[in-house]
């Protein structure tokens, strides 16, 4: 199993769930969900690989979801 981080920086909702719906549709043929852990710029990825960090919240949003 595989398993991504996508951070995609100013997007509306509109636009977040267009990248969703893309991905999975994209995947269709496997089992695949996504979690939106956050909806703002904090806590997002570099391309130095040692600022990327999940802040405390993304990961309590990734264990709280529904």
């Amino acid at each position: 199993m595989a398993r991504f981080i996508l951070d995609v920086a100013n997007c509306t909702d509109e636009q977040t769930q267009n990248i969703m719906n893309l991905v999975c549709s994209m995947l269709s043929s496997k089992v695949t969900t996504i979690t939106l852990v956050d909806k703002t710029n904090e806590g997002q990825f570099y391309e130095d690989e040692s600022k990327n960090i999940l802040t405390e919240e993304q990961i309590n949003n990734f264990n709280l979801k529904e």
